[in-house]
């Protein structure tokens, strides 16, 4: 029940409305069904591999861009010299580390969805068995993003194609063929 209020707050327009004036980026739109977001636990020698997340959306027929990510920590007494579990949000370029965020409890991260906002929680947790890592993550959306944001050259005429393909056939199941997704273009710039 604390999981579902504090994720009905983090989509509450007042919310959105302070992440706008934060961020700067006006008509955000939360994702209403949390794709990619939501609860997130890791459990004991997990890890997640750095990357830069998907950044396209169909949501409710428009394919949206997701520009900006909420992470809100919720792990009590959380060890992190010991038990590791940091947040790692590296260079454009991947060649170092720019910060390590530990993940204690009511700490909320804000970062841009970029094509080369890189992170992730690199080394496996060492934290005891009965633990994990816990955290809300909510996704934010726009109609548009600013070209520099986009990694992959080429991008505006895909999201083109993709935007016809939405119109054309709004009534498609996810995949053409059981488990083969319809549109996959790597780099984490669009999946589904």
């Amino acid at each position: 029940a604390a999981a579902a209020a504090s994720l009905a707050a983090l989509r509450s327009p007042i919310f959105v409305l302070f992440l706008e004036a934060l961020t700067g980026i006006a008509g955000l739109q939360p994702d209403p069904a949390n794709f990619g977001g939501g609860q997130h636990v890791m459990l004991r020698n997990s890890s997640l591999p750095i990357h830069a997340d998907f950044n396209l959306r169909h949501v409710r027929g428009s394919l949206l861009h997701r520009r900006v990510g909420a992470i809100l920590f919720l792990n009590a007494r959380w060890d992190t010299r010991a038990w590791g579990g940091a947040l790692e949000l590296w260079a454009r370029d991947m060649r170092a580390c720019e910060a390590r965020i530990a993940p204690e409890r009511n700490r909320l991260v804000v970062f841009a969805g970029t094509d080369f906002t890189y992170h992730g929680v690199a080394e496996p947790l060492r934290c005891p068995p009965e633990r994990a890592r816990r955290s809300l993550v909510m996704y934010y959306y726009t109609a548009r993003r600013p070209a520099d944001e986009a990694l992959a050259d080429g991008l505006e005429k895909r999201i083109e194609e993709l935007e016809a393909e939405g119109r054309n056939n709004t009534n498609r199941s996810s995949s053409s063929k059981a488990g083969v997704p319809k549109v996959e273009i790597r780099r984490n710039a669009v999946s589904y």
